[in-house]
């Protein structure tokens, strides 16, 4: 389904909003306190392109997401919790 709505967005408004947004980081990255809005922009316009299918979240939920994959990894690697001995 997502395929779908990404086909029928490009048909329609996708490359025209996206390239907008675009526009718009470019003029915000002119001044210094536009910079960080112009980063979002961009942001924005990345998501733009194909925007079903993908999740917007907070930097705090991501980072406690990475977190729990470092650890999970680092557990099946055994550089954490309880190792057996042979």
């Amino acid at each position: 389904m997502a395929l779908a709505g990404n086909i029928v967005w490009w048909l329609t408004l996708g490359p025209l909003t996206s390239l907008f947004w675009f526009l718009a980081g470019c003029l915000m990255c002119l001044t210094v306190l536009g910079f960080p809005f112009g980063r979002a922009a961009f942001t924005m316009a990345k998501l733009n392109l194909a925007p079903f299918g993908k999740d917007v979240i907070s930097t705090s939920e991501l980072r406690k997401a990475k977190a729990v994959v470092a650890d999970n990894t680092a557990l099946e690697q055994g550089k954490i919790g309880l190792q057996a001995i042979d």
